[in-house]
């Protein structure tokens, strides 16, 4: 629609999901690595909840193309019998099968996941829209965790829906309840995030980092009526671009916003502008009419004060200039005094203090200093040893590591850096796919390395960091 005017390769704010349209927030981000880690440490259940539009099914699919070593089947939850939703399992995975009850269709798929364990690889079966799902849906899921092997589960389940799912699942039975291991739920984006998700998609359809569609008032709008819902973001954009193009305008302004929000929304967009002038002629009219209707009264009024005023004006003069005369005996010899105890009081006050402080405290200084040689050649001993074991520490924890360790990264979305052991640690940054890194240290779990990239020291998760012996092998 907008492509010929703002030069866009394809509309920027689609409501069909596309992965390069991805806008990677700290909120998203962190929900792709705590399903990363839930997949990777073979956790069984896991949840992914938020409002409708937040992103939940790109996410899953962002998931899916990032995952190495897994066979992912995603599909979308409808109303539907156990059986069906096995046969929508099997056709995920790719698997081949006739006309079967449910029981045999279960051995094939597990089969199927000893298969890919052997070969070492994981399996993710993710259910998108499942706020509807059936308990005899979830019964039967939950038969895929009781099968292990060398305590892992052979298959990985995400069930993505609305925060309404994490309530009903409260009050699951206690057979289901505690195999869900954690909860991941996206929130609405904030205003920054608005703003530069609006920006990223421009720029993404565009192809130049240097277009700027929207104003940044615009944005603010946009995040006032979507409440920062991307997919409102998607709806409210996509209409102020037509709507843009109607007027000609090659910048997406804030009223253009207003204009899509009252078309999609019916919400009116004021214009209080036009009442000012308004207002002010009417008002003005009614004066006038009423200085008319009631000019006798008026003038008649104003003829009675002017009467009185001229009473008055006599009358004040003669009270005026009696003090007049009061405030000439004010005589500026209140000054006087106050400069007079100031110097009285400099002089008692600094003498006598500063004379007993230097009595006291040279002859102290002096007395003590006689007596103090012994002292002298006792700290002399204590301080010699202190600094030895001091470089002895700095030298030995660098240089055997970064010496030794060479990794290079593997994971093509880009491996995160975190502050710490732990997937809700602080996010330092985020390593593209083949980097190099130094490898200073493994954690004793085996899941995290101490690495240092850029100058800048963290943890990555270690599943996605193969070792190398030099650092041109992250070059082929």
């Amino acid at each position: 629609m907008s492509r010929d005017i703002f030069g866009f390769k394809d509309e920027p704010f689609s409501a069909y999901p596309d992965n390069k349209y991805f806008f990677s927030s700290i909120l998203h981000d962190k929900a792709i690595t705590l399903l990363e880690y839930g997949l990777n440490s073979r956790k069984g259940f896991m949840l992914l909840t938020g409002l409708k539009g937040t992103g939940k099914t790109m996410t899953c699919n962002i998931l899916k193309d990032s995952v190495k070593e897994c066979n992912v089947s995603v599909l979308n939850y409808e109303s539907t019998s156990p059986d069906k939703l096995m046969k929508s399992i099997c056709e995920g995975f790719g698997l081949d099968f006739k006309e079967t009850d449910r029981k045999e269709l279960f051995g094939l798929i597990m089969e199927y996941f000893v298969e890919q364990y052997k070969e070492g690889r994981n399996n993710l079966i993710v259910v998108d829209n499942a706020e509807s799902i059936s308990d005899e849906n979830l019964e039967m899921l939950s038969e895929f965790m009781e099968i292990e092997i060398e305590k892992c589960k052979l298959v990985q389940v995400i069930l993505s829906g609305c925060p309404e799912l994490h309530d009903r699942l409260r009050n699951v039975g206690n057979d289901l309840g505690p195999k869900f291991t954690f909860t991941v739920e996206l929130a609405p984006l904030n205003l920054q995030d608005t703003i530069d998700y609006v920006e990223h998609r421009i720029k993404t359809a565009i192809g130049d980092d240097e277009h700027f569609l929207f104003k940044k008032n615009s944005c603010i709008e946009i995040y006032n009526y979507s409440k920062g819902v991307p997919s409102e973001i998607n709806r409210i954009a996509h209409k102020a671009l037509a709507i843009a193009k109607e007027k000609k305008k090659a910048k997406v302004t804030p009223r253009h916003i207003k204009m899509s929000a009252a078309r999609l929304y019916g919400v009116k967009s004021t214009r209080k502008g036009l009442n000012k002038p308004v207002a002010v002629l009417v008002l003005f009219g009614l004066l006038a009419g009423g200085i008319y209707q009631y000019k006798d009264k008026l003038l008649s009024v104003a003829t009675d004060i002017n009467i009185k005023g001229m009473v008055v004006q006599n009358a004040e003069p003669e009270t005026k200039t009696e003090p007049v005369v009061v405030p000439e005996p004010i005589v500026e010899n209140t000054p006087e005094p106050v400069s007079e105890p100031e110097t009285t009081v400099e002089a008692p006050i600094e003498e006598p203090r500063i004379t007993e402080e230097t009595v006291e405290v040279k002859p102290e200084t002096i007395t003590e200093e006689k007596p103090e040689p012994d002292l002298t050649t006792k700290p002399v001993e204590v301080v010699a040893p202190e600094p030895e074991p001091e470089p002895v520490v700095e030298e030995v924890v660098p240089e055997p590591v970064v010496v030794i360790y060479h990794g290079c990264t593997v994971a093509q979305s880009g491996l995160k850096v975190r502050l710490g052991q732990s997937v809700e640690s602080e996010l330092i940054g985020t390593v593209p796919y083949m980097a190099y890194i130094e490898l200073l240290e493994k954690t004793n779990d085996g899941l995290w390395w101490k690495t240092r990239f850029e100058g800048k020291i963290g943890y990555m998760y270690a599943k996605y960091i193969r070792v190398v012996d030099s650092p041109d092998a992250c070059k082929q």
